[in-house]
C-alpha cells in the first residue's frame, strides 16, 4: 500500500490539529474539493487558507463552498506567492488569536 500526501495530510489533521490549513485545490493525488469535504466532515475548527495557481474564478468558488461547508476561510492565495505574504498571512491570523 503507498500513501500519498493527502494521506499524510488526513493523518497529521488527526494528530496534530492545526489552527490553520493551507489547501492547495489543484494537487495531483487528490482533489483539493474532496479535503474540503473532510474537513468540513471532521468539524474542522481552525482556519483555512485556499490556494492554487489554477483560474481566480476556481479558487473563489471553492472558498465559497468551503464557507458553505462552514469552514472558516481566512484567506485565498494565488500561486505562485511571495514567502513574504504568507508570513503577512500568518502574523495577521495570529494578531486576530
Amino acid at each position: 500500500m503507498s500513501i500519498n500526501d493527502t494521506d499524510l495530510f488526513e493523518r497529521a489533521l488527526e494528530q496534530i490539529e492545526p489552527t490553520v490549513v493551507f489547501l492547495d485545490i489543484a494537487m495531483p493525488q487528490r482533489d483539493g474539493m474532496e479535503l474540503i469535504g473532510r474537513l468540513a466532515a471532521g468539524k474542522y475548527l481552525g482556519k483555512v487558507v485556499v490556494m492554487s495557481g489554477s483560474d481566480e474564478r476556481y479558487i473563489q468558488m471553492s472558498s465559497t463552498i468551503a464557507k458553505t461547508r462552514g469552514l472558516s476561510v481566512a484567506a485565498t492565495v494565488t500561486k505562485p506567492f511571495r514567502k513574504e505574504a504568507v508570513t503577512d498571512l500568518l502574523i495577521g491570523l495570529a494578531l486576530q488569536s
